[in-house]
């Protein structure tokens, strides 16, 4: 058993505990076990992409800023086969503090932003903002900005956790923004098992990608759902929005 496969029942261990003392330390740990084991962050794409914007082709990226009530973050498009899709988003910031977000991994670095898109407006900086000057999707698949909730307004909240592996009524009142630290934490093959062994309710999304969905409006890594089938995403969806 390797040292990822043991942090994974450990957690899960920890997991199954925690909802029977409804102790959300042991939740924490669990989640804490499991960034434990990740992987250095893979470094920068090579330069010339931006360039590469102008032109259209595949490859070319395009960035913009994006902000709720309380958080800011960059979202980084890259052009595949003549479609944007969302790539990443670097690690969200309170506008109020410039407090990094710190309960999941997987975000891009800051410094992959442009520089000037990240000096004219930083997620520090207070007040609601959109910042898209060099393309607009089209309202049909449309990234037209982040969505008022996301990351959700108490996504860094110290308090405890009420039963996590389980639905709640707090969760699924804000329909899984976010989910429960835990599960968050987990790798895509561990979401894989653990979504094989739940039955859930189908939960749609429409104008976006359950992947964009997931990473933008759930607080889910990037990372860490990469290499999901979209059944499963479409799966995972479905446990945020049922308050898992």
């Amino acid at each position: 058993m390797n040292r990822r496969k043991f942090a994974f029942w450990i957690g899960a261990g920890l997991f199954g505990l925690a909802e029977r003392l409804r102790a959300d330390s042991l939740d924490t740990l669990a989640a804490a076990a499991m960034r434990a084991t990740e992987p250095t962050a893979a470094p920068p794409p090579a330069a010339g992409a931006a360039e590469a914007l102008a032109t259209g082709v595949d490859g070319a990226e395009h960035w913009t800023a994006a902000s709720n009530k309380t958080w800011g973050w960059f979202v980084r498009e890259t052009r595949v086969d003549d479609e944007w899709k969302v790539t990443g988003i670097t690690r969200p910031r309170k506008k109020s503090t410039g407090e990094p977000f710190l309960e999941a991994e997987g975000y891009l670095d800051d410094e992959l932003a442009p520089e000037g898109l990240r000096l004219g407006d930083s997620p520090a900086m207070p007040g609601d903002y959109t910042h898209d000057s060099d393309y607009t999707r089209d309202s049909a698949g449309a990234y037209g900005g982040p969505a008022e909730e996301t990351p959700d307004e108490t996504i860094d909240d110290d308090g405890p956790e009420p039963d996590p592996g389980h639905p709640h009524p707090t969760r699924k009142a804000r329909e899984g923004r976010p989910p429960s630290r835990w599960l968050r934490s987990l790798e895509a093959g561990e979401l894989a098992y653990w979504l094989g062994l739940v039955e859930l309710p189908e939960a749609g999304v429409s104008g976006m990608t359950y992947w964009e969905h997931l990473t933008r409006d759930h607080g889910f890594s990037p990372a860490k759902i990469e290499g999901l089938t979209k059944p499963q995403l479409a799966s995972l969806h479905a446990a945020a929005h049922y308050g898992y």
